[in-house]
């Protein structure tokens, strides 16, 4: 058989060839963060705002139907409208679940969510809480109490600080508060620890090198303090001379930078659109977070979103008004999730019904779809021997892990879909998993 280039030649020619990279295995990142002051932040916080979104689904969606409605959910205009008919099928669905599943899907999954999302604001109400940092002794005064947090287990899995910029007041401030929480905790810092400074993305180079002199002196793993690029302007995006210049931005925190946060409203600000008009859906932001998405999720950074609803909340605020606030925050994180952004700041607990509804319903749904797409890879992978997209076998495995550690999935339900096993589950790598597999095949 006829062949122009020889085997020397041909590996000559491909010698330069970029072999891929083997995707990174997966890392829990937070679907929820809740930005607080310091002055109002103490050990007991994170609690405090679960406390606040249960009394509010208490008060204003006592019930599966009534939560069902307010949020719009699938086939809530399918549910009783009267009490006793609601309360009767409560009762079914407390019993056999499944039962109720198999007959009348509308009601199990409207159930379902408003069980889960309650249970979630029981045990983790704030998966990543942020602390405005404002003076000397709300500083000292807040690291005492996230030192105390991080020593009794009580601290959310995320945790961090917020600053505008790194110039020499807030560096002091950012000095006292880590070197405080440093001396509390014994010497170690929370776990998943990052610090966003919210209106200088153009500083991250120079709060790198801040960093890494602090985990110098004390001793601490490099890197140990993430950096969150808070895309607060245009600017952050998009240079003088027109050309993107987030990945610089990114590449400037020396790897630190874990997340990008999307900051809608004071994005559209400077872009000179009126306060009536600044909301999520805005075609600005919808544009700027498709090249943040681009450009930022090829480097395994995270992306976080901010809602602005525009229905204010209050102490004496009505059902009309929550139930309209909290379907305004479902669609506008329902929004962000179908484009990709898995994680959302929030500033009022109120919302955080809408919240975990939203994120719970978007698993849900796409459950079906995504598990088809996995055992598509598995049966590939199985019938080759050979991952043919390594990189998107492991984004689809990545969607059960973030369902699992959100709640929105059970491990039976994910074990179920996927057809892996606990042992599997808990790998983390799409790549580990087949070649364990194949490993058993050949064993046996």
């Amino acid at each position: 058989m006829n062949r122009t280039f020889s085997e020397t030649k041909l590996e000559a020619l491909l010698s330069g060839l970029d072999t891929a990279k083997t995707p990174r295995v997966y890392a829990r990142r937070p679907v929820h963060t809740l930005t607080i002051a310091a002055d109002r932040f103490d050990v007991h916080a994170s609690r405090r705002m679960g406390e606040a979104a249960l009394r509010s689904i208490d008060s204003f969606a006592p019930d599966f139907v009534s939560f069902a409605r307010a949020m719009w959910l699938t086939g809530a205009d399918t549910l009783p409208r009267y009490d006793d008919l609601a309360q009767e099928l409560e009762f079914e669905l407390i019993e056999n679940p499944e039962n109720v599943k198999s007959k009348n899907y509308a009601a199990w999954f409207a159930w379902t969510i408003y069980q889960r999302v309650i249970g979630k604001l029981h045990h983790e109400p704030v998966e990543e809480l942020l602390i405005d940092l404002i003076d000397p002794e709300n500083a000292a005064a807040t690291a005492d109490h996230l030192a105390q947090g991080v020593l009794d287990g009580t601290a959310p899995p995320f945790t961090g600080v917020r600053l505008p910029s790194i110039e020499p007041r807030n560096a002091r401030l950012l000095d006292l508060f880590l070197t405080t929480l440093i001396d509390r905790t014994g010497g170690k810092l929370p776990a998943n620890f990052s610090v966003t400074l919210t209106k200088a993305a153009q500083d991250i180079a120079t709060l790198d090198a801040f960093l890494s002199e602090f985990e110098t002196a004390h001793a601490l793993e490099p890197g140990s303090v993430k950096i969150t690029l808070a895309v607060h302007s245009p600017r952050v995006i998009v240079d003088d001379d027109g050309r993107i210049v987030l990945s610089k931005l990114a590449d400037a925190g020396g790897g630190r930078c874990i997340s990008a946060h999307f900051d809608g409203d004071n994005f559209l600000s400077e872009l000179n659109v009126p306060a009536a008009h600044r909301h999520a859906r805005h075609e600005a932001c919808n544009f700027a977070r498709q090249i943040m998405h681009l450009v930022l999720s090829p480097l395994g950074i995270g992306l976080s979103d901010s809602i602005m609803p525009s229905t204010a909340l209050s102490n004496g605020t009505d059902v009309q008004t929550v139930h309209r606030a909290w379907r305004e925050h479902f669609n506008g994180v329902t929004h962000s999730l179908i484009g990709g952004f898995y994680q959302g700041w929030d500033a009022d607990p109120v919302l955080l019904p809408a919240r975990y509804a939203a994120v719970y319903s978007f698993f849900m749904e796409a459950l079906s779809a995504q598990k088809e797409r996995f055992r598509e890879f598995t049966g590939q992978a199985a019938a080759s021997g050979e991952i043919v997209d390594a990189s998107s076998a492991q984004t689809t495995l990545n969607f059960f892990y973030s369902a699992l550690d959100c709640g929105a999935l059970t491990e039976n339900e994910i074990s179920e879909a996927t057809e892996l096993s606990n042992e599997e589950l808990r790998c983390g790598s799409f790549a580990e998993i087949m070649k364990r597999r194949q490993y058993k095949a050949a064993a046996s």
